[in-house]
Formats: structure tokens, C-alpha cells, sequence
């Protein structure tokens, strides 16, 4: 069985083994369950308008038995103190700082508590901004699954938003994250149900500082608990899809269980 994976950097920055990864952990309980071999193809999507088209690609291309979506909440709901610089009127110096900003924020000084500290402070006295609206994702999402429903072979799961990318913020701003994410969650779980697509979600998120003991250094990326905890997830919700394609009687949607 091969599942097309469309994913974020999660699966791909060195924070956890590589057994110890989510997708390694879906693989493990697909084939414990089915007896069958299972691969991943990994590829990383960001929600521009170009990217219906490169899933299709990816679908002729690997020819999946299943695809499996997630839609990161960092798209919409962090807020990038570069970001919010790089689209000022400051022009190339303006562009300059952003893309020294990015870079820091990549490097290890981005695992510090200075930097930690010092984004905090920017945030405040620059101000920050989102990648994305709530309302691009939706329509984004919404194109790209609409593509892969007619790759009427695979099996299809959607992985919805499931925390606020809003550490180091105010109390309003995380609730305002918050309203964001259940704005596309939503969206979500009812484009998938007219759809016929299985959707994994959570109604409401924990908050930020109770999902940080499964973050790494740069309190963002999932570290080996985080890995263990999505991948627990995903393969609940993978077989779930599974032995409904195989006729059980299991629902579309399954909430997320809560962090343990």
C-alpha cells in the first residue's frame, strides 16, 4: 500500500528518529492491522493556488492507494514578525530584514530563550501578520479536495487543524488563533461529509502551553512525544477509513482525543 502523504515540516526537520516520525507510526499499525506492506511519499504543501495542480501531479505520478491531507494551523493562525515586515513599505530594506529575520528563526539561535523572548517583544512594539486568511485556506483546501475525489481508487483522510500555532502571544490573540482555527475546521468537516471524505479533528484545541511538552527546542516542531501522539491519531483514523472501505460501520469523522 502506498499513501501520499500531504504534509508540513513536521516530517521532514530532524527533531525525532526516524522511526520514531508520525508517518512511521501509521505504517507500523496499517500493516500490524492488514498484513500489508505500507511506503510513504512525502511531500510538504503550503496552500498557494498552484497546489490542485500539484496534487494532481503527485496522484498520476505515485498512483496512491491512499492520499492523506493535513491542513496546518501555523498557515493561518502564526504570526510572523518578518512576515508583517517583509509586506511593510519599507521596500528592499524592508525585504532585507525579513529574510534575515527567516533565517534566524531557522538557525539554532531560533531555540533559545532570547529569541523566544526577543519575538516577543517584536511582536508588541512591530506588530506581526498571517500567511494566509481563513478564507484562503478554505478555498485552497477546498480545490485541492475536490481533485483528489475524483481519484476514486484511494482512500482519502483529511487531518484538520489541531492547535493554534500561538505561543508568546497574549491571551487575546491565542483566542482570536483559536476562533481562526475552528473557522477552517469547520469548514472542513462539512465540505468532507458532503464529500464522503473521512476527517480527523478536534472541536476545540488545547492551548498553546499545554501542547509545549511535545514541541521541540523551537517550541513549534513536534518532538518524539508529539510524533508519538499524531501518529497515534492518524493510524486511529487511517484504519477507521479502511474498514469502512471494507464495509464496518465506521463514522466520517472522528474527533480528536485529547493530549495525554
Amino acid at each position: 500500500m502506498r499513501i501520499l502523504r500531504l504534509t508540513n515540516s513536521d516530517d521532514l526537520r530532524p527533531v525525532a528518529y526516524e522511526n520514531e516520525r508520525a508517518h512511521r507510526i501509521v505504517e507500523r499499525a496499517f500493516e500490524a492491522e492488514t498484513g500489508e506492506h505500507v511506503e510513504t511519499v512525502l511531500r510538504a504543501i503550503w496552500p498557494t493556488p498552484e497546489l490542485p495542480d500539484l496534487i494532481e501531479e503527485w496522484i498520476e505520478r505515485f498512483e496512491p492507494d491512499a492520499v492523506f491531507m493535513k491542513v496546518s494551523a501555523y498557515w493561518f493562525t502564526y504570526e510572523s514578525v518578518p512576515l508583517k515586515v517583509q509586506r511593510s513599505h519599507l521596500g528592499p530594506l524592508g525585504r532585507g530584514v525579513a529574510r534575515a529575520g527567516f533565517r534566524t528563526a531557522e538557525s539554532p539561535i531560533g531555540e533559545t530563550s532570547f529569541f523566544h523572548a526577543a519575538r516577543r517583544f517584536s511582536r508588541r512594539v512591530v506588530g506581526s501578520a498571517v500567511y494566509f486568511t481563513p478564507e484562503q485556506v478554505i478555498d485552497c483546501a477546498s480545490a485541492c479536495l475536490r481533485r483528489i475525489a475524483q481519484a476514486e481508487q484511494a482512500l482519502v483522510l483529511v487531518r484538520g487543524p489541531i492547535i493554534s500555532e500561538a505561543g508568546g502571544v497574549t491571551a487575546r490573540v491565542e483566542r482570536r488563533a483559536e476562533l481562526r482555527r475552528r473557522q477552517v475546521h469547520e469548514a472542513l468537516r462539512a465540505l468532507c461529509a458532503e464529500l464522503r471524505i473521512h476527517y480527523t479533528g478536534c472541536s476545540e484545541a488545547p492551548s498553546f502551553r499545554e501542547s509545549a511538552r511535545y514541541r521541540g527546542p523551537d517550541r513549534m516542531h513536534l518532538n518524539a512525544d508529539g510524533h508519538r501522539w499524531v501518529g497515534e491519531e492518524e493510524s486511529r483514523a487511517l484504519l477507521a477509513a479502511w474498514r469502512r472501505l471494507h464495509g464496518a460501520d465506521e463514522p466520517l469523522y472522528l474527533e480528536s482525543e485529547a493530549l495525554t
